[in-house]
């Protein structure tokens, strides 16, 4: 079973710091190719976060986040 991440996102923050450490956790896999993490991205109120470049990315609320057990 995949170990729950969730990375915290925000308005105006730069997509490289969001997607760097995304890119990370999703490219760790097990002997078999399963994967090692389960992340979500979280914001405050959920929905899109827009980036300082204007993309916007999917979130889920905090609330929601803290529902499942944390890992990471």
């Amino acid at each position: 079973m995949p170990k729950a991440i969730h990375v915290l996102a925000f308005a105006n923050m730069q997509i490289l710091d969001v997607t760097g450490p995304l890119q990370v956790f999703n490219d760790a896999k097990h002997p078999d190719g399963s994967a090692v993490y389960e992340i979500t991205l979280a914001s405050e109120y959920g929905g899109p976060v827009e980036t300082d470049g204007g993309v916007p990315l999917p979130s889920v609320t905090l609330s929601q986040a803290a529902a499942r057990p944390i890992h990471t």
